[in-house]
């Protein structure tokens, strides 16, 4: 399920999203949520230091896992 990779406050949106049909809508709606996340994590960086290595830890392991390649 990816809503589990949006921090907690954005969960329930996230999944609404992701259960849309695919087109331009959902891909609106997708991108309106990435900015709404990215305004948070600016607003309140403590917070979303402490979320993001819960709610997507396989997504930043994977990144760290190529960046330890290419170093």
């Amino acid at each position: 399920d990816q809503n589990c990779y949006y921090p907690q406050g954005f969960q329930e949106r996230a999944s609404i999203i992701l259960k849309m049909p695919h087109g331009p809508k959902k891909q609106d709606e997708k991108g309106a949520l990435a900015e709404e996340v990215l305004r948070w994590a600016l607003a309140d960086p403590v917070k979303a230091q402490a979320e993001f290595p819960v709610c997507a830890k396989e997504i930043l392991d994977f990144l760290n896992e190529i960046s330890t390649k290419l170093a």
